[in-house]
């Protein structure tokens, strides 16, 4: 039994210092709350108390329970403390868009809220905003004429492509392949280059700097030719116009004054290196012009 108690109850044994027996030590007192427990008197027939020792899975749950007791510790004293203020770089001197600007804004509310706001969804602007090349349909590369149809009062149409080339040149004039309004009656379409002074070679285009003006003209068939109520467009521009004029009387007619110059230069198609003449005519009384 005596042997069992041994075995199960470690003693700690006192080292004495160097130059010390065993005999010659002194008891020493264990500091206040660090004492060792001891086995009682009744586990042995001992003339003195020896330390015991506790189990090893003793020691492993008292450790738990106080890493326990230490977190929930934590716990407590951070539940009441503020929210961290989101701290942001100071921003660096120099010009910024206003992109990255939105951005940095949408990226602020997105962290508080899943759902994103309207004011940063994607902007679309209207299409008559958007760039010329974006809008603009691919340019036909031949004269191409829809057919006047009285039955339908759908007017004429005629699209006329132009190089831009002839803008760079010195002729007076550039000339479209004839088309028939009515039967019988053939017209052509004519740019005439702006007039930039009285002297001599001032008058081509390459003076004018790719300003110009429209002019229909009845080149066959004016002795039958009907008044015509027509308009005139280049490039993406809107519609001038209307013009009524009776070709039986005068074989060449124009916008009015003040509305027949137009800057060719800056309707030219890039992809393609030219721009875009339009007309559109129809047939009317003589009465009304």
């Amino acid at each position: 039994m005596a042997a069992a108690n041994q075995s199960h109850f470690a003693c700690a044994t006192f080292r004495p210092p160097p130059g010390l027996t065993e005999d010659d030590h002194q008891d020493v007192a264990f500091p206040p709350g660090l004492q060792l427990p001891v086995a009682p008197a009744w586990q042995g027939n001992y003339t003195h108390q020896v330390p015991a020792t506790i189990p090893m899975e003793e020691w492993s749950l008292e450790r738990t329970r106080h890493q326990l007791n230490i977190l929930a510790a934590l716990s407590l004293s951070t539940m009441n403390l503020p929210a961290p203020l989101k701290v942001y770089p100071s921003r660096p001197p120099g010009n910024f868009d206003s992109a990255s600007s939105a951005s940095t804004a949408a990226s602020e509310i997105g962290e508080d809220n899943d759902e994103t706001p309207e004011l940063f969804s994607p902007i679309r602007l209207p299409e008559s905003l958007l760039p010329k090349e974006e809008t603009r349909k691919e340019l036909p590369r031949e004269l191409q004429v829809d057919a006047l149809d009285m039955a339908l009062a759908r007017a004429l149409q005629v699209q006329w492509p132009v190089d831009s080339k002839k803008l760079r040149g010195r002729d007076k004039q550039v000339v479209s392949p004839s088309f028939e309004i009515f039967p019988g009656c053939s017209f052509k379409l004519m740019l005439k280059p702006k007039v930039m002074g009285d002297k001599k070679h001032q008058e081509g285009f390459q003076r004018a700097r790719g300003w110009g003006s429209v002019e229909l003209k009845c080149v066959e068939g004016a002795s039958v030719a009907p008044a015509l109520k027509f308009w005139i467009s280049v490039g993406d521009g809107s519609p001038r116009g209307p013009v009524t004029h009776d070709f039986g009387e005068t074989t060449v007619a124009g916008l009015a004054k003040g509305e027949e110059s137009f800057h060719f230069a800056s309707e030219v198609d890039e992809k393609s290196s030219m721009f875009l003449v339009s007309l559109q005519a129809f047939p009317i009384d003589s009465s009304e012009c």
